[in-house]
C-alpha cells in the first residue's frame, strides 16, 4: 500500500511559525492543485463504503474534482480505464485560509476487497494515489485484528514522535482492518498547522502520517482538543445529528464510536446519545460489543478526579454501559495505558486466569443479587510526545462509584513509582471468543532524532467470553423524562499531586521557559471555547490572563 503523488519536487523544509508557535512541517509537493492530506473514514458499513477528504491549496478547484476506485485484482497499477468514478465536493475548509477540503464516498465496494484508487482534479489533471481494503462482510464473524493508538495531540515538534508511531503501525500490521485513533488528533482543533503535522511531521519519517491515512481505514473518535478541524481532514458519520456518534459491525464485534467529552455542559444532549445507544445495541446480535470514546470514565492518570465530567460519566454512562452488555471500552485523554473491569461501585473486579495473560471475562453482583458482567476499560498511552499524565491522590465523592487509590484498575502505566512516559501502539485481536491486546511501546528523542529505547512489549493481555450469557444489572436507561446526575459545576481541585507540580505543562519536572512559552499561546482564552483549556488556567478562574502569568513566575525554575 503505497500513496503515489504527481508532480512531486523534493522534500522541502518548513519552519512554520503560528500565533508564535513552531512546529516543523515536511511539505512533499508545492503544486497547488495537488491533493494532499488524503484520508479514508469508516462509515457504518465500512466493508461497504468509505469516505474521502483530502485538501488542496488552489481554492479555484471547486468542480472536477472527483475519486477513481478500481479493484486490485484488476491491475497492479492504477488504471482509470478499470476504475469506478465518484464525484465529489468542495468547500473551504474551517479556519484553514487558502486551502479547499473536498470529500467523496465511495459506495458499492466489495467486502474484504484490495482497492488502487486516486482522487484529484479532472481539469487540472493533477491526481494522487493510494490503496486500501475494505472489511470483512459484517454479515460473517470471522477473526479481526485492528490497530490502537491514542492522542497523537500534534503541538509542535512532538510531531516527529507521532510519525514514528503511524510509520510503526503501518509497516508493522499491514493485514489491519482499520486503525482506531481514540481521538485527540491536535493540540487545538482548529490551529491547521497541527493539522500539517499530523500528517507531515518531520523527523525520521516525515512523511508517515499522509502514508498511514491515505492507505488504511480510519475509525476515530471526537477528543476534546480536536473540535471542528477534525471535519476538515476526515469524514466520520453523525446519527441523529449527535457528530461523530455511530456504529458498524466488523467480524464478531459490534463497534460502537460515543462522543464522551463534557457531557455534564450538554445533558440534553448525552440523554438522545444514550438513547441512541439504547436501540442500537439492541439490533445487534453480535458476540461483542465494544465502545469506542476519547474520554474513559475509569483511567490512570489525574484526570480521572480532575475534570468534573469525568464523575458524571460513571454516575450516568457506566451503568448504561454494564446494563447493556458492554463489553469493553477502549479510549484514550490520560495518556496512559491502563486496564481494569470495574464493577457499579467503582472497584476492580479480578478475573480467573486461565494463563499469565489469559482472563476468563469476570462476572459479580449488584446490591439485589443479580449478576451481572462488568465493563473493561482500557486506556491507551499517547502515540505523540505532547505530556503524559501522571497518576494523582484523590479524594472522591460519596456519590461518586470510584475506589481510592485507583483500586479499580489492574494494569498502569502512570503508577508513582514505575512510571513509562513511552509512545505506544496496541494491536487488538477478536475471534468469537476471545479479545486480545498486544501493547507495544518504545521511545523518540525529539532532540537528537533517534529511538532511544526499540519498541518492547508492554503488554499481552487476553480475555475469554464467558460462555453464558449473563443478566445485565436493570439500571435504568437515561431517557427525555428521567434527568442524569449533575455533577457540581465548581471545578474539584486534585488534592496534593506531588507527580506533577502546577505549571510543570510539559512534565519534564521542572518549570521553566518552556512551560511559560506553553502558557502564552493560551494567554486571553477564555472559559467556555473550544481553545480553552483548564489545565492552563492556574488561578482556576475562568480565563488564561496574567494572573496566571505571576503564579508560573513565583514558580520560575523550581523543580520537583
Amino acid at each position: 500500500m503505497k500513496t503515489v503523488f504527481r508532480k512531486s519536487t523534493s522534500i522541502l523544509l518548513i519552519l512554520a511559525l503560528v500565533l508564535g508557535q513552531t512546529i516543523v512541517s515536511w511539505s512533499i509537493d508545492d503544486a497547488a492543485n495537488v491533493p494532499k492530506q488524503i484520508t479514508i473514514s469508516a462509515t457504518t458499513m465500512p466493508s461497504k463504503v468509505l469516505n474521502f477528504t483530502w485538501t488542496v491549496k488552489d481554492t479555484k478547484l471547486t468542480t472536477k474534482n472527483v475519486l477513481q476506485v478500481m479493484e486490485k485484482s484488476l491491475s497492479s497499477e492504477f488504471d482509470p480505464i478499470k476504475a469506478v468514478k465518484f464525484q465529489a465536493t468542495a468547500r473551504k475548509g474551517y479556519n484553514m485560509p487558502g486551502k479547499l477540503v473536498i470529500k467523496a464516498t465511495a459506495k458499492n465496494l466489495k467486502p474484504d476487497t484490495e482497492y488502487l484508487y486516486r482522487v484529484g482534479n479532472e481539469t487540472a489533471n493533477v491526481w494522487s494515489e493510494g490503496s486500501f481494503k475494505t472489511i470483512v462482510d459484517s454479515s460473517k464473524d470471522s477473526e479481526i485484528s485492528f490497530v490502537f493508538i491514542a492522542d497523537p495531540q500534534i503541538d509542535g515538534i512532538d510531531s516527529k514522535a507521532a510519525s514514528v508511531s503511524f510509520e510503526k503501525v503501518f509497516n508493522k500490521y499491514p493485514d489491519s482492518s482499520f486503525t482506531y485513533v481514540a481521538g485527540d488528533f491536535t493540540e487545538e482543533g482548529p490551529n491547521e498547522v497541527q493539522w500539517e503535522g499530523l500528517f507531515n511531521g518531520g523527523g525520521l519519517y516525515p512523511n508517515a502520517g499522509q502514508k498511514l491515512f491515505a492507505n488504511t481505514i480510519t475509525v476515530g473518535t471526537q477528543g476534546n482538543h480536536d473540535w471542528a478541524g477534525l471535519d476538515n481532514h476526515f469524514s466520520f458519520p453523525a446519527i441523529n445529528g449527535l457528530s461523530n456518534v455511530y456504529s458498524f459491525d466488523a467480524g464478531p464485534v459490534h463497534f460502537i464510536v460515543l462522543n464522551t467529552n463534557y457531557c455534564d455542559n450538554n445533558v440534553s444532549a448525552f440523554q438522545k446519545e444514550m438513547e441512541w445507544l439504547e436501540q442500537d445495541v439492541k439490533g445487534t446480535q453480535k458476540p461483542w460489543k465494544i465502545v469506542l470514546a476519547h474520554k474513559p470514565p475509569y483511567s490512570g492518570g489525574l484526570n480521572i478526579n480532575y475534570e468534573p465530567d469525568m464523575k458524571f460519566l460513571r454516575q450516568n454512562l457506566v451503568p448504561v454501559l454494564t446494563r447493556l452488555g458492554i463489553d469493553a471500552l477502549l479510549g484514550g485523554h490520560d495518556h496512559t495505558y491502563s486496564r481494569g473491569f470495574v464493577d457499579l461501585k467503582g472497584y476492580n473486579v479480578k478475573s480467573s486466569m486461565l494463563d499469565k495473560e489469559t482472563a476468563v471475562q469476570p462476572k459479580t453482583f449488584d446490591n439485589n443479587g443479580k449478576e451481572y458482567t462488568p465493563v473493561l476499560f482500557v486506556g491507551n498511552c499517547t502515540s505523540g510526545a505532547s505530556k503524559w499524565y501522571p497518576a494523582g491522590y484523590y479524594n472522591a465523592d460519596p456519590d461518586d462509584p470510584i475506589a481510592k487509590n485507583y483500586a479499580f484498575l489492574e494494569k498502569s502505566s502512570a503508577g508513582f513509582s514505575n512510571r513509562y512516559q513511552y509512545q505506544a501502539y496496541t494491536k487488538v485481536s477478536v475471534s468469537d471468543n476471545k479479545l486480545s491486546f498486544i501493547t507495544e511501546m518504545f521511545h523518540y528523542d525529539l532532540n537528537t532524532d533517534k529511538i532511544t529505547k526499540e519498541p518492547f512489549v508492554y503488554e499481552k493481555y487476553s480475555v475469554v467470553k464467558r460462555s453464558s450469557s449473563a443478566s445485565q444489572n436493570p439500571s435504568p436507561i437515561i431517557t427525555s423524562a428521567s434527568t442524569p446526575t449533575r455533577p457540581p459545576t465548581k471545578t474539584p481541585t486534585p488534592t496534593n499531586t506531588p507527580a506533577i507540580p502546577t505549571g510543570d505543562f510539559n512534565n519534564d519536572g521542572i518549570i521553566n521557559m518552556a512551560d511559560v512559552i506553553n502558557l502564552a499561546r493560551r494567554f486571553n482564552k477564555v472559559k467556555g471555547d473550544q481553545t480553552y483549556n483548564l489545565a492552563y488556567d492556574l488561578k482556576n478562574d475562568g480565563v488564561i490572563n496574567m494572573a496566571d502569568v505571576l503564579i508560573m513566575a513565583s514558580k520560575f525554575n523550581k523543580t520537583i
